[in-house]
């Protein structure tokens, strides 16, 4: 981020990777990014819809579609 583009999801999201924290931070800024984008309501939705599920990791593509008409990774 700090040379003004983010990395892809899978070079951010690993175990052990350090500096540790920094997929936290990441993961704001996307957040951060979705409620400028999307407005706060869609992510509001996405966030509800995506907890109902059972088992939430399964359908989060689903629920990003529902929320923003994009699935989760063209995000």
């Amino acid at each position: 981020m700090a040379n003004g583009q983010l990395a892809d999801l899978n070079q951010v999201v690993m175990e052990n990777r350090l500096p540790i924290g920094s997929d936290y931070l990441y993961g704001a800024y996307f957040i951060d990014y979705l409620t400028k984008t999307y407005a706060e309501e869609a992510l509001q939705h996405f966030l509800t819809n995506h907890s109902g599920y059972l088992i939430p990791s399964f359908f989060l593509n689903r629920s990003a579609r529902h929320a923003f008409s994009k699935d989760f990774f063209t995000l």
